[in-house]
């Protein structure tokens, strides 16, 4: 498992930092309470290459292993892609439970405890 960015003193919060795609997949599974997250908003901005699409499947996937069942996400998006994001997300078939939407700009949702993996769920 990578060594967090920053651990509380009691040892029971840790925070990773770094590409998402390369710190997920060391994460044991169900082990993280919450997935707070700013992806790329896909507006191409100033024709950055990383910024041409929200995240898909993969780092959706990858989030939804790594969180509890009950865990939280927050995922921000921009005003003109959110929609996009929020289909990525697809909180009904990808086993997170859309509990907000916030001013339409960011996604929160919960994972609840019956909601198959993705594996599972293609099946």
């Amino acid at each position: 498992m990578p060594q967090p960015t920053w651990q509380s003193p009691c040892g029971r919060a840790a925070l990773h930092h770094g590409d998402c795609l390369a710190i997920m997949p060391e994460l044991p599974e169900a082990s993280v309470d919450a997935v707070v997250c700013d992806p790329p908003y896909g507006l191409g901005f100033m024709g950055a290459a990383w910024d041409h699409g929200v995240p898909g499947v993969p780092f959706w996937k990858a989030a939804l292993r790594v969180a509890k069942p009950g865990a939280h996400l927050l995922a921000f998006g921009g005003t003109r892609t959110f929609h996009r994001l929020a289909v990525a997300i697809d909180p009904e078939d990808k086993g997170f439970l859309d509990i907000a939407r916030a001013r339409l700009t960011h996604a929160i949702a919960q994972r609840t405890a019956d909601m198959p993996l993705f594996e599972e769920a293609s099946s």
